[in-house]
């Protein structure tokens, strides 16, 4: 295909021809209603205050999810997508939790057999819809995140509302940030002792259990999470023990209690 030229005979257009040559690209998809339900209702110690935001939650979240409701994803960037079912995962959760004003773990909403669905798990249940399709938590991350995106740390981004999981970033996450978001992200989890204790004792490491639930995706063995963890660690002995696998590991109780502002 030839390139667009316009031929310009004044002084006054001259920059037409520049004006044509620059390609059309797509806004940043803009994520800053939730920043702001985040940094608003989630306090320093990664909690959220439910009760606050569902008496305020049609002016805060609500607009943002419709936001998530009809957002076309074409001609987006990787990161820039991968940011934006992060989010939205992580909204839904919130929205869900919402709805249910007396639980006190996600898993409380088990609605069982009814009309619209036979599941048990509330990450099965539909929660929103998100680029014009009814969506489940499950779809999103297991058919969505992890089908599509070969990126281990969304382990570390994705919350489910249970005070075992990551810390609730206090900002939205976006394209352009993303890799720097999700390394921090990364390393306040591995160095939180309540999640992960590397090391444990002299020859053990204690870890999350989604290492344990989600291993394939550090890869195939218990050495490869150690390996995957070592360049996160600072101690240089504690490091090369992680790269030879040298640890015994073993993984964390799980606390699905509702990660909620006491």
């Amino acid at each position: 295909m030839r390139p667009l030229y316009v031929r310009c005979w004044t002084p006054v257009l001259w920059l037409c021809a520049l004006f044509v040559s620059i390609p059309a690209t797509a806004q940043p998809l803009d994520h800053g209603a939730f920043t702001h339900v985040l940094n608003t209702y989630v306090d320093a110690e990664h909690r959220v205050d439910y009760a606050q935001l569902r008496a305020d939650r049609a002016t805060t979240l609500d607009p943002y999810l419709q936001q998530l409701a009809t957002a076309n994803l074409e001609a987006r960037s990787r990161d820039e997508r991968l940011a934006f079912w992060m989010n939205a995962y992580n909204a839904l959760t919130i929205a869900l939790i919402l709805e249910h004003d007396t639980v006190d773990t996600i898993w409380s909403i088990t609605p069982g057999d009814t009309p619209e669905t036979t599941t048990e798990s509330p990450f099965e249940l539909p929660v929103g819809v998100v680029a014009d399709t009814m969506r489940t938590l499950d779809e999103i991350e297991h058919g969505i995140i992890r089908e599509r995106f070969d990126e281990p740390r969304i382990h570390f981004a994705l919350v489910c509302a249970a005070a075992s999981c990551p810390p609730l970033r206090r900002e939205a996450y976006t394209g352009h940030a993303l890799h720097a978001q999700l390394e921090d992200q990364t390393q306040a989890f591995l160095r939180a002792p309540a999640l992960n204790q590397i090391p444990a004792t002299p020859d053990t490491i204690r870890v999350s259990r989604l290492f344990d639930w989600y291993q394939s995706d550090f890869g195939p063995d218990a050495a490869a999470v150690q390996q995957y963890i070592a360049p996160y660690v600072d101690d240089p002995e504690v490091k090369a023990a992680l790269r030879e696998g040298a640890y015994t590991v073993d993984f964390m109780p799980y606390d699905w209690a509702l990660n909620d502002q006491q």
